[in-house]
């Protein structure tokens, strides 16, 4: 009784702030301790959609390397080189439909086998179409870069000349007499096939990736059609990745009303990219859940420890006035 008849009431007060912090430390460190896990949730969400771009940019170049071989070995078969150095273009395209039957020259995603001259005018193609031959491609983003080069060429998205026509790529390579460039070999890809990578991938129900080329064209998106050309080069993800970088993002959709999280990168090799988009509320939501869980978690710790403070204030306030009472 002597000990509370001599506090004050300064002293009862900082015996109730002391109190205070003693019981604060247990929410703090849960505090910590749930911070910590939802960074590390965070993490492995992200990690996880990460894995899937890599995944998906792994896939696809092989998919371009392997029909740039294609092209590669068609332009390399002798029939092919002896019949486009004669000027015998049917007979070039004739060598190039035979090949295709064999397992090492087939792909689901080649539509369609032209063959073009030094000059890059259409002389044949497997199969012909209405609209093709003759047409000049020395101005097709392809042509310049294969004619200096001598090597396979993966072009931006452009839409196809011949009917019907939609948008594809061109996967051309020179075919050569010697050191001589006698002509070209052109894969047309519809651009529509590489959607295949998008179902591939473990999403959400509302998520969904896209690719573009190395102009920022779109290749393949779910919310497109392959019959229009379209360039995102302005995007912010896209931007960046023109700008040969990779990572995350967070954008606001504001027709749809919703937050975005984005991953990005490029396609090694071909300057191409993909993004992955996730609504950030469905890719968050176990992050999300344990955030409220924690403010919950600590808005009640910090009620009790107020509610002891106040307890504690009140019996050192008692004792002191029945202390005084027995003075």
């Amino acid at each position: 009784m002597n000990f509370f008849k001599n506090i004050s009431r300064g002293e009862q007060i900082a015996i109730t702030i002391v109190v205070f912090f003693v019981f604060l430390i247990l929410p703090l460190c849960i505090a910590l301790m749930y911070y910590h896990a939802g960074l590390t949730l965070k993490q492995q969400i992200s990690s996880q959609l990460e894995g899937e771009k890599s995944v998906a940019s792994s896939a696809i170049q092989i998919k371009l390397n392997h029909l740039t071989d294609i092209a590669s070995s068609m332009a390399a078969l002798p029939k092919v080189t002896a019949d486009a150095a004669a000027g015998q273009w049917t007979g070039a395209a004739d060598a190039v439909r035979d090949a295709e039957n064999a397992v090492s020259f087939y792909d689901t995603y080649i539509d369609r086998v032209v063959l073009f001259d030094g000059n890059g005018i259409e002389q044949s193609a497997y199969p012909t179409l209405t609209g093709g031959i003759g047409t000049n491609a020395s101005n097709a983003s392809w042509y310049a870069t294969a004619r200096q080069t001598g090597t396979p060429v993966v072009s931006s998205v452009t839409k196809r000349g011949a009917i019907p026509s939609f948008d594809i790529i061109d996967i051309a390579t020179p075919i050569k007499n010697g050191d001589a460039i006698v002509g070209f070999i052109v894969l047309q890809i519809p651009t529509r096939n590489f959607l295949d990578f998008n179902d591939a991938l473990s999403m959400g129900t509302y998520g969904f990736s896209y690719i573009v080329d190395s102009e920022g064209n779109i290749v393949a998106h779910p919310r497109y059609s392959s019959s229009d050309l379209i360039n995102l080069a302005s995007s912010a993800p896209v931007k960046n990745i023109l700008a040969g970088q990779s990572g995350t993002m967070i954008t606001n959709n504001t027709s749809e009303n919703q937050n975005n999280f984005l991953v990005y990168g490029q396609i090694p090799n071909y300057n191409w990219g993909i993004v992955i988009q996730e609504p950030y509320d469905d890719i968050f939501a176990p992050y999300e859940s344990m955030m409220r869980t924690m403010e919950v978690v600590e808005v009640m710790l910090g009620a009790i420890d107020i509610l002891i403070c106040y307890l504690v204030f009140r019996f050192i306030d008692s004792q002191r006035k029945k202390a005084a009472e027995t003075k």
